[in-house]
């Protein structure tokens, strides 16, 4: 007896599998229709990526790898091609900063990302592995008038542990069978997913919620002023009449409010930079743009966060295809 006519067909949702590797300029050509991405130049890496997809009737399993800093552009047509979809995501080594309707939004390992996915979104993504879950929405019952368009959902709570659980029993079949994929590991993952957008709109914790509401409202006015060079710790203190240590706390993770909205005018700098012919003067007015006080001091930065001075960061830069790839390891 043949062995897939021995398997129960209704225990079992049917995939169609995509693997690819190829380097980030092609990935750049081939997106340009609906997504703008620009690879840096950085030398040390061999701007590989790697593509494993999955498809389905339920949805599109995707784990990639990326060995180069890019910027990206959502472009209208991207949001018209998925946006019937939510996207259910995590990082291993590596993360994305960037603006979602001009607030902020950066993902890190650790965490697990809902993203509604016709939001526009602009920023950079660092070299690094990143397993996304396409979710129809009509699966998940997602209404954007009720539902977060964007949540973060901690590691470490309950629905956090459940979700990464779930996701590493989900990719290891993936990657283990190119075929077929366990429905009630599948239907496990969705009714996770569902509860947590359900649980976000109840809003359990409130003292939580408003220390959230605040600092994404003073994230929202530092996005607003970044291009201000008067924009300051000072400034926070006046406008939202909270003390110096709460808002340090608030932004310990970033290294203090001053740090942060450093790091915000390098990523904003770095995404203008990509769209800018590189003519002669040009760093120093992206530079003066977005707030750094000389060149110098953006020279500084801009090497310190991305690995480049401002120059050389987009720079046509040639693919090794014998480079060899630096595995990024699955921990979390």
């Amino acid at each position: 007896m043949d062995l897939l006519t021995s398997i129960d067909s209704s225990a079992f949702v049917s995939i169609r599998p995509d693997h690819e590797r190829f380097s980030m300029d092609t990935l750049a050509d081939r997106s340009s229709d609906s997504l703008i991405m620009r690879p840096s130049s950085e030398a040390r890496k061999t701007g590989r990526f790697v593509k494993n997809i999955w498809y389905s009737d339920h949805g599109l399993f995707a784990d990639t790898q990326m060995n180069a800093l890019a910027t990206c552009h959502r472009t209208r047509r991207h949001a018209q091609n998925i946006g019937h979809l939510v996207l259910l995501s995590r990082y291993f080594g590596g993360s994305s900063k960037g603006t979602l309707n001009d607030q902020t939004v950066d993902r890190h390992p650790g965490p697990l990302y809902l993203l509604d996915s016709e939001l526009p979104w602009d920023g950079t993504r660092e070299a690094g592995r990143l397993q996304t879950v396409y979710i129809p929405k009509t699966l998940l019952g997602f209404d954007p008038d009720q539902h977060s368009r964007f949540l973060e959902i901690p590691q470490s709570s309950s629905l956090g542990q459940c979700l990464h659980a779930l996701m590493d029993e989900v990719f290891q079949h993936l990657h283990e069978n190119d075929h077929l994929l366990p429905k009630a590991a599948l239907d496990q993952l969705l009714a996770c997913t569902r509860v947590a957008m359900d649980r976000d709109t109840r809003r359990e914790d409130v003292r939580a919620h408003a220390r959230a509401a605040l600092y994404r409202t003073i994230c929202s006015f530092i996005e607003q002023n970044v291009q201000s060079h008067a924009l300051s710790t000072t400034t926070l203190l006046n406008q939202f009449g909270v003390s110096r240590a709460s808002l340090y706390r608030m932004f310990e993770t970033h290294g203090g409010v001053r740090n942060y909205i450093t790091e915000r005018r390098a990523l904003r700098a770095v995404i203008d930079l990509s769209n800018t012919p590189a003519t002669r003067g040009h760093v120093r007015q992206v530079s003066d743009r977005w707030g750094f006080a000389t060149p110098v001091q953006f020279n500084r930065v801009i090497r310190r966060l991305y690995g480049e001075s401002p120059g050389a960061l987009f720079e046509k830069h040639a693919f090794h295809p014998g480079a060899d790839w630096d595995e990024v390891v699955l921990t979390h």
